[in-house]
């Protein structure tokens, strides 16, 4: 719902005369193949790997049609959009909460009852992705305002804050106060060194703590999905992975982490042209980590298929404005 509402806005906001038509093509194809492949097609993992890059640069070729106050306009109409579709899901789950997997006792004796308000989600299959765009969608408030200067209103980004909160997706509001603090502590220039490092070691381990293990088990199919790979000894399936979607087949558990996905499923090619591909827009433009890293974060915990295409557009929408600053300067200085 969200990836179709930012096309028809960009579609909206272009002229219609002046849009290269095979930007439209290939945008109607994603479209189509977004609505009638997620849920049913055997290949929905794949596919959803194939337009989540594809969405990227489609949008880029699309956004670069329009002039500074109608990308900015856009925006800010998207992330209204989302406020609202992600409060009535947030409501809707508190409301009417999911049914747990486990037995209701052994929930609570573990710390887990919570869950029920996490499975509801009207939106994805739980709240998970809710926090995860949440989160992005905030860093993309404060890029907005703390970068370029807008005018944009503190209440979005509380609300954002709120509903990521309320996601209980625990790697979101990790991702949240982390990008909270690289923020504040880049502007000083000693930190600069000791931030990223930081990250390295403090991130996964508070991941870890706050999870009560959860985390910890996700870690470990790093080892169950190396030990596989080396028990085969297959130059094809190093190269190639086991497919997308296959984890559960193969090692009997879905691969929650972005980077074994990329590594294991779709094999050390794709796996290196990922990091390539995300070390690229950092190096192009560094102030896309407002989005890129809060899904970084996430992703070491939650199963997000590739960068879902909603994901890519908020990367895109950043990465974009970076790489026409000098051309928009005269608008928003």
């Amino acid at each position: 719902m969200l990836s179709v509402f930012i096309v028809m806005m960009l579609i909206y906001k272009n002229d219609r005369l002046k849009v290269d038509a095979i930007s439209f093509l290939l945008l109607g194809i994603v479209l189509f193949l977004s609505v009638f492949t997620f849920d049913w097609s055997d290949y929905r993992y794949t596919v959803n790997f194939i337009l989540s890059i594809v969405t990227f640069f489609i949008v880029q070729q699309m956004i670069n049609k329009l002039d500074f106050e109608q990308v900015i306009k856009v925006i800010k109409v998207t992330i209204v959009f989302f406020i609202i579709i992600s409060s009535i899901d947030t409501i809707y789950r508190y409301l009417f909460p999911g049914e747990l997997r486990v037995d209701p006792d052994y929930a609570r004796e573990v710390g887990i009852a919570f869950y029920q308000y996490k499975y509801s989600s009207i939106m994805f299959g739980d709240s998970n992705m809710v926090g995860i765009l949440a989160v992005m969608m905030f860093g993309l408030t404060l890029y907005l305002r703390d970068v370029l200067k807008l005018n944009i209103s503190y209440i979005y980004s509380f609300i954002l804050a709120m509903i990521t909160i309320l996601s209980l997706s625990r790697a979101s509001i990790i991702a949240m106060l982390a990008l909270v603090f690289f923020i504040y502590f880049r502007k000083n220039s000693y930190m600069k060194i000791i931030v990223p490092l930081a990250f390295i070691v403090i991130i996964p381990s508070l991941g870890f703590m706050m999870t009560g293990g959860s985390l910890a088990s996700k870690f470990s199919l790093w080892d169950n999905a190396l030990t596989y790979l080396l028990e085969r000894d297959s130059l094809i399936l190093y190269l190639f992975g086991i497919g997308f979607g296959n984890s559960p087949v193969e090692i009997g558990r879905a691969a929650h982490n972005l980077f074994l996905i990329y590594l294991f499923e779709g094999g050390l090619i794709t796996f290196l042209i990922m990091c390539l591909f995300y070390i690229y827009l950092l190096a192009k433009n560094f102030n896309v980590y407002y989005s890129l890293l809060p899904m970084l974060i996430n992703s070491m915990a939650v199963a997000i298929y590739a960068g879902a295409p909603p994901i890519m557009y908020i990367i895109g929408f950043i990465f974009f404005l970076e790489s026409k600053r000098k051309a928009f300067k005269d608008y928003y200085l």
